[in-house]
Formats: structure tokens, sequence, C-alpha cells
């Protein structure tokens, strides 16, 4: 059976306050726990690796930790119908409404096993941004 990335690939959503450059320190916080590699940086995007691909788990004697591939889109203005709910629990803060997509990045891993450590990055990724 051929490998399909997208097939296991985990999207979630979470609110968070947003108050000048707060959001880049809870991003570097989590990129520096995590020992995560930066792809791509835009505005309202980022992109990030955490794990390590077979080569260098070979020749650099890295961890053995699986690659993912993270990404957030982060948007200043959250959705009309999520706002009121967000409002109510986080009333007079702005807030940014983060989207994540987590796809792996081997062959290695099992669907159980990705499910369970996408939990883990997803959960470690509401701490540092401190999201409700």
């Amino acid at each position: 059976m051929p490998f399909n990335q997208s097939a296991l690939a985990v999207e979630d959503r979470f609110y968070t306050t947003n108050l000048g450059d707060l959001l880049l320190l809870k991003a570097l916080g989590f990129i520096e726990d995590h020992h995560a590699r930066i792809l791509d940086v835009a505005e309202n995007h980022l992109k990030l690796r955490v794990g390590n691909t077979f080569l260098e788990r070979f020749f650099y004697r890295c961890s053995k930790e699986r690659p993912v591939e993270i990404t957030l889109h982060i948007r200043q203005e959250v959705d009309q119908e999520d706002s009121i709910k967000e409002s109510l629990r986080l009333p007079g803060i702005a807030c940014s409404q983060v989207d994540v997509t987590i796809v792996p990045q081997s062959r290695a891993w099992k669907k159980s096993e990705f499910e369970q450590f996408s939990r883990r990055i997803l959960w470690s990724l509401r701490q540092h941004f401190i999201s409700p």
C-alpha cells in the first residue's frame, strides 16, 4: 500500500490572545522546546518540522523522533460565528485564530502512533500559545 501523508493529516483550530508581538514569542517558545526547524515563514503563516529524517539520524546521530510537518495559519480576525463564543471566553482581549495542520513526513509512522503524537503536539501548542 503506498504511503499517503494527507490521509493521516491532523487538523485543529484554537484561539489565543494577541497582544503586540506576543504571538511571535509564543511560537519561538514552541520551536525552542521541540527543536523544530522553520521551513517557511510569511506574515500569517508558519511551517515547521519536528523530528529528523532517516539521513539526519544516520549521519548526525540525531534523536530518533520521526518527522512531522506542522503548519500554523494565524488569522488576526476571528470568524464571525466564532467571535461571539470566543469574546465570551476572553472578554475585552484581542484574539487570533490559529489553524493547525500536522502531516507525517515518514513512512515509519503507524496511524495510531501518529495520532497520539499529534495530540501531544496540539496540547503543547495550546500550552505555548496559552489557549483556553
